[in-house]
């Protein structure tokens, strides 16, 4: 084997200095790096990747606050179903629920809306059972959909910024 070769074999790639940045090293040819790429890039391709990297921080923020609030429904939903199923008379159990302002969210809030709807049309003259129960899921609807826009608030900017990414 020829000395030459070997010590051609052993050298470093040339770093080779560029007019775009003064003073800022380039990579040799073959070779890539990131920040030299991201550096040496146009102004636009820089701003689409700031805007990128700010997407994607946003985008783990959000889903970490996500992952915080679905797990808090959870247990809220856990906790009352045990209450619900435990037995206990749903005038009292709606008591509790309006008491603890804490609790109102979630199936706690729709069966407060839905029962609150069933006493209103029981207390009034001439409503008969069918309407009652009617009015009572009518009420227990619209919390549904209140509860689930509420779960629901900002995965539109996730899905945006994946399918952009």
């Amino acid at each position: 084997m020829n000395l030459s070769a070997l010590s051609l074999a052993a050298t470093p790639p040339a770093v080779v200095t560029t007019d775009a940045i003064p003073g800022l090293p380039t990579p040799a040819a073959g070779e890539l790096d990131l920040l030299s790429l991201v550096l040496h890039a146009s102004l636009p391709v820089q701003l689409v990747m700031l805007l990128l990297l700010i997407g994607s921080v946003l985008s783990w923020v959000i889903i970490f606050r996500k992952k915080r609030v679905l797990d808090a429904a959870a247990r809220r939903a856990d906790d009352f179903e045990e209450r619900f199923w435990a037995g206990a008379e749903l005038s009292g159990l709606y008591r509790e629920i309006n008491q603890d302002r804490d609790s109102q969210t979630g199936l706690a809030a729709i069966f407060e809306n839905g029962f609150r709807e069933f006493a209103r049309l029981g207390q009034r003259r001439g409503v008969d059972s069918r309407t009652q129960l009617e009015g009572a899921q009518r009420a227990m609807r619209t919390s549904l959909a209140r509860e689930i826009d509420h779960l629901e608030t900002n995965l539109e900017f996730l899905a945006n910024v994946g399918s952009i990414s």
